[in-house]
């Protein structure tokens, strides 16, 4: 029980080492009491992902790894995965050569997207069903990315401290095409 708690939105974080993490936002209503059998938070057991990142250099920068609902919101997993704090579990770093163990994730399919510099993700998006009781093994493979290669002259001789930034010309574009979406109206 929560008593004087303020009218409004509040944001609700219920955990449980092993146990599927639920964040729920409730509108609480000046002058009125929740009762508890309103607000009922039904625990699943959590599943385990263990990730690898095999790169294809030499490397020791970690990467970044992006866990998210295959389905979307409202997906295959329905409310766990509509409730489930994405925000709080990605990125995930992943050291060259080390194993990284994600503990307490909804059983569902997940897209998994690995960002690195330099490097790019073969295939750029990968999936894994995820079960309860048994840990999921997945490794990601890393290859090399485009290079640009040029050299910036000042009167015919190479100019010192010149510093060179490379951009996309459609950011909305690139950024929704780089996660696998179809780019909304407003974007185009």
């Amino acid at each position: 029980m929560f008593p004087n708690v303020t009218a409004g939105k509040v944001l609700t974080n219920v955990r449980k080492e092993g146990y599927v993490r639920i964040e729920r936002e409730l509108s609480l209503a000046r002058g009125t009491e929740v009762k508890a059998a309103q607000n009922v938070y039904m625990l699943r057991r959590g599943a385990t992902l263990v990730v690898n990142v095999r790169h294809a250099g030499a490397s020791t920068v970690p990467a970044q790894l992006y866990l998210s609902p295959a389905g979307g919101p409202g997906g295959p997993g329905g409310t766990t995965l509509r409730e489930f704090p994405w925000h709080s579990v990605s990125p995930i770093e992943v050291s060259p050569g080390r194993a990284v163990t994600i503990t307490d994730l909804p059983e569902d399919m997940l897209h998994m997207r690995v960002f690195h510099p330099g490097s790019r993700a073969e295939p750029a998006t990968s999936h894994v069903r995820l079960h309860v009781g048994q840990p999921t093994q997945f490794e990601l493979r890393l290859g090399a990315a485009p290079t640009v290669i040029g050299r910036v002259l000042r009167e015919g001789k190479p100019a010192e401290g010149v510093k060179v930034t490379l951009e996309a010309p459609d950011r909305d574009f690139v950024t929704t095409a780089s996660l696998d979406q179809k780019p909304m109206y407003s974007q185009e």
